[in-house]
């Protein structure tokens, strides 16, 4: 599961206006997994539809599993001046 705190800041590729993305308007989906080399590689992804920033997607790798080993923020054309802390927890912890 994911774990996600901050506020994450988008800057408008046009407008230049930063829109505020606060972690609790993302909701984290599993988005399958592989069989790799030191085991299973897992896919979360959370995606917003922003009234002015159009679609928005964050994806984390877990690989090895507990591991947090790839992230990426798909703005689109927009620049992202600050993004979100991710972490990875136990089902058990929450």
């Amino acid at each position: 599961m994911i774990a996600t705190t901050g506020t994450a800041q988008i800057q408008h590729a046009e407008t230049g206006i930063i829109y505020e993305i606060d972690a609790g308007e993302l909701d984290w989906n599993a988005d399958g997994g592989e069989e790799r080399q030191m085991g299973t590689e897992r896919r979360y992804v959370a995606d917003l539809e922003h009234d002015d920033l159009g679609s928005l997607v964050w994806e984390v790798h877990e690989y090895p599993v507990g591991a947090l080993n790839h992230r990426a923020t798909d703005a689109g054309k927009h620049k992202v001046v600050r993004d979100f802390d991710l972490a990875l927890i136990d089902d058990g912890q929450v």
